[in-house]
Order: structure tokens, then C-alpha cells, then sequence
């Protein structure tokens, strides 16, 4: 059994409730609840800077790793079943529940653009499963003829070019493969120097600092240019793992913890969940109030998953419905 860094499960833990904040926020925004634009605008801005960036950043600390465990047909064998199973099975969940409330969804389906979408075109928050699996794959056939230095030089290259190749997920998979290689470039072991360095009151206060600075900058409307992007993805992640080490070494909220290495899950299973809290409250309880949709959904988008895995455990049955 792989021996879990407590850090880095602190990491996804921090990441994963934004990523269920920023998609209950942009639920009640699409249904007309009464949410001021400046606020929305703020939140949007702030967690969706970093919050994906830092999980690619994150996978690719296990690349090197992955790829010195297994040799090629096994690697492909374990990503396959770790991110593309979860990946078709929850499609096909989450599609099906679509179908099936189209009315009361903000996404209405249909089976046949389900059944098109899932092999090609990746709906709602599945398509960060299938970008990171061609991120896996992508690094694998690199890794063969370049070393970590060279492949992070090609993913600052394609990052670059990735605006002019917006034909299938393309766009999206070099455009966060920069943070994925370098993951893989300081990987899981050596950042633990460079953070006994920075773990401290100046490192934390410049890590602060320069997150609200280049934010509020951004949120000025002084910089525009989408080379911008990385420089606020880098603070956000920075702090991220500043804050989740510390929270490491203190021992504290281990409740976050625990989210963070069920974030999988959680991530599978919280548009659902939070659409369920949303139609609910809506619907049933006539509730248009924004703060009480957004406390409940965030709290519903993370504790049922979190149960219905503990469930599934019970019965053997996580291994078929989240890969491993």
C-alpha cells in the first residue's frame, strides 16, 4: 500500500471544496437565483484562477513515480482503470440521471447526446478525467525520448500554441499540461525541501501577499493577456500547498484531510449531489435564498459522496464504481 502524504491530502481537500463551491455557485446562477455579479464575478475569478491547475499540478508529482512502478502496458493498465473507468461509468451515471430529471437540470440530456459526448466530447466536470487521462498517456510516450527538464520546455511550448488548436480537447489538454509537468518536474520528493525552506512566517506572508496583489491586479482589469493566467494559477497553488503543509505539521482539520483523499469521489459524484440540494430547496421548499442554497449545496456536494463511498466500501463495491 502506497503511504499517503498527508500534505497533499490537505491540498486536494482545499482544492476539491472549491471546485463544489464554484460549480453550486454557477448552478444557482444559472437558474436565475438573485446573486450580485460582483460577488459571483469575485468567487469565479478566485477559485477557478487555481483550483484546476493545482490537481494537475498534484497528479503529475506521481508521474516519474507511476512511470518507474510499472512498465508501459501495465502503466497504460493502471490509469485505466484509476481514471478512465471512473471516468465512462460516471458519465453514463450522471448522463442517465440527466435524461431522466431534464426538466428541473440546468443541463438537460438526451441518450443519444450522452452516448456521443462520453467518447469524444466530455460533458460538465468529466472532462478533467479525460484530459488527465491523455495527460498520462501524453507524458508516458514524452518520457521515453526526453527527461522531466525537456517535457516541461515542450508543455511551456504547446501552452503557448494551445490557443490556435481549439479543435476536440486539444485546447484544454495543453493548456493545463504545463502544471502537470511541472508536478512531475519538482515531483513529490524533492518539494519537500523546497517547502522546509518556505514553510515559515516570511515564506507564508509572501505567499499571501502575492496572491491578493496579483488577484486584485487581475480583478482590476490593468493585465490582459492570457499569459497571465499561469502567473495567477502559480500564486493560488503556491499558497494552496503552503497552507496545506502547515496544516500537515499541525495536525489539524483532519476533516480536510479526510475530504482531500476522497476527493475522487467527491468529484464524481458532487454536480449530482449539489443539483439534488438545489432542486430540493427549489422546488419543494420554494427556498430562493442565495446563501442558504450555497451553504447546503457545498455541504451536500461533499458529505453524500463521502457517505455513498463509505457505503459502497461496505459492500465491496468501490472498486467497481471508482476504479483504483
Amino acid at each position: 500500500m502506497n503511504k499517503r502524504i498527508s500534505w497533499i491530502d490537505y491540498a486536494k481537500g482545499i482544492g476539491i471544496i472549491l471546485v463544489v463551491y464554484g460549480h453550486v455557485l454557477q448552478g444557482l446562477c444559472k437558474v436565475g437565483l438573485d446573486i450580485s455579479p460582483k460577488i459571483f464575478s469575485f468567487s469565479n475569478s478566485l477559485v477557478y484562477g487555481f483550483h484546476m491547475p493545482l490537481f494537475f499540478l498534484l497528479s503529475g508529482m506521481f508521474a516519474e513515480s507511476w512511470l518507474a512502478k510499472y512498465k508501459t502496458s501495465s502503466a497504460i493498465k493502471a490509469k485505466v482503470f484509476s481514471i478512465l473507468w471512473p471516468y465512462l461509468v460516471w458519465s453514463l451515471v450522471q448522463g442517465a440521471v440527466s435524461v431522466g430529471v431534464s426538466d428541473y437540470t440546468n443541463y438537460p440530456m438526451t441518450w443519444p447526446t450522452v452516448l456521443k459526448r462520453i467518447p469524444l466530447s466530455p460533458f460538465l466536470q468529466f472532462w478533467f478525467l479525460y484530459v488527465l487521462f491523455i495527460q498520462h498517456m501524453l507524458y508516458l510516450v514524452l518520457r521515453r525520448y526526453l527527461n522531466p527538464k525537456a517535457i516541461a520546455i515542450v508543455s511551456l511550448a504547446l501552452y503557448i500554441v494551445c490557443p490556435w488548436l481549439n479543435f476536440w480537447v486539444t485546447e484544454r489538454v495543453f493548456r493545463f499540461f504545463i502544471y502537470f509537468c511541472l508536478g512531475a518536474l519538482i515531483n513529490r520528493n524533492s518539494i519537500e525541501s523546497v517547502l522546509s525552506k518556505f514553510d515559515n512566517k516570511w515564506g507564508f506572508s509572501a505567499a499571501i501577499l502575492g496572491f491578493a496583489g496579483i488577484n486584485a491586479l487581475y480583478l482590476s482589469g490593468k493585465v490582459d493577456f492570457p499569459q497571465f493566467s499561469v502567473i495567477i494559477a502559480l500564486a493560488g497553488v503556491i499558497l494552496t500547498i503552503l497552507v496545506s503543509h502547515r496544516l500537515a505539521q499541525s495536525s489539524i482539520l483532519q476533516w480536510l484531510r479526510v475530504v482531500g483523499t476522497l476527493s475522487m469521489p467527491i468529484y464524481l459524484l458532487h454536480v449530482m449531489s449539489g443539483a439534488a440540494a438545489r432542486i430540493i430547496l427549489l422546488y419543494c421548499f420554494k427556498v430562493r435564498d442565495v446563501y442558504i442554497h450555497a451553504i447546503l449545496g457545498c455541504a451536500t456536494g461533499v458529505i453524500l459522496p463521502v457517505l455513498f463511498y463509505k457505503a459502497m466500501t461496505k459492500i465491496k463495491a468501490n472498486t467497481l464504481l471508482f476504479g483504483r
